[in-house]
């Protein structure tokens, strides 16, 4: 009964299972088993020698190249040591197969194998599409970082300033502008709504509507350049339409500083 119920176990397990004794002799095993090693149906025999496995995976170079004797050795050897042991190999065929497992009481030891191909091309197809991807947002990076300013454009009006600009997700909707306008400095930080990639581009659009409100408002006046540049974001965006199918915009503060130093005009949209 008992032998019964153990070949119904292992004709129930759908990863594969083999035994060896204390003698490195075959013991016990599944049809699994031999469907992913794909050995011959006569190894499939009790008391067949672990070495005949060894030698025959050596010969198709399941362990690579090189002398097939002094592989044989090293994987018996190896086997006979009796450890726990849990591994993945690439076969020659390219596919893969995970193996586990340890002694058994008395001597020998117990393996069992699944094959995880489809694993491992799943995880290849995702670090791939992770690769192209994180590349794809540092080439963006580099592009959004070339619109703001550099510190010369700081450092030709102020003697003392600093910028931390550190997006979380290597770009995002946070930006900076020091530029001349008129007879004075306008400075300008921005908080565009969306992280990462969305955010990046409404910092282009934002970008591209305020050095475009410069020319059409007149020096000096801030509350018409926050106002003419609201104006372009909507356009530019089709809020001002029924159309319309984004509610994006930008939280900033903007500071103009004339050259003669004795006042600076303020105006925030939603920051203070």
């Amino acid at each position: 009964r008992q032998a019964r119920v153990l070949e119904a176990v292992l004709k129930s397990m759908s990863e594969g299972l083999v035994a060896f004794d204390q003698n490195l002799k075959l013991m016990a095993w599944n049809d699994v088993y031999f469907r992913i090693r794909r050995y011959p149906e006569t190894f499939a025999q009790v008391g067949r020698a672990f070495e005949d496995f060894a030698r025959f995976d050596a010969e198709r170079k399941e362990f690579g190249d090189g002398d097939v004797d002094a592989i044989v050795r090293d994987v018996v050897a190896t086997a006979g040591s009796f450890r726990h042991h849990e591994f993945e190999r690439q076969r020659p065929d390219g596919t893969w197969i995970e193996v586990r497992g340890g002694p058994i009481e008395g001597g020998g030891f117990l393996s069992t194998y699944n094959d995880i191909t489809k694993r491992k091309h799943s995880e290849q197809a995702l670090n791939e599409a992770y690769e192209v991807i994180s590349s794809s947002i540092q080439y963006a990076s580099r592009i959004q970082r070339s619109i703001l300013p550099n510190d010369r454009q700081f450092g030709d009006t102020f003697e003392d300033f600093f910028v931390h600009w550190e997006p979380r997700d290597k770009v995002g909707g946070d930006i900076y502008w020091c530029e001349r306008w008129g007879d004075g400095m306008l400075v300008m930080l921005g908080d565009c709504t969306g992280h990462g990639v969305p955010g990046a581009f409404m910092t282009l659009i934002a970008m591209g509507t305020l050095e475009r409100a410069q020319t059409e408002v007149e020096p000096g006046k801030l509350a018409l350049l926050v106002q003419r540049l609201h104006q372009l974001m909507q356009t530019t965006l089709n809020q001002n339409a029924q159309i319309g199918e984004s509610d994006d915009g930008m939280d900033l503060g903007i500071c103009y500083i004339p050259d003669d130093g004795g006042s600076l005009t303020y105006v925030g949209a939603h920051l203070s």
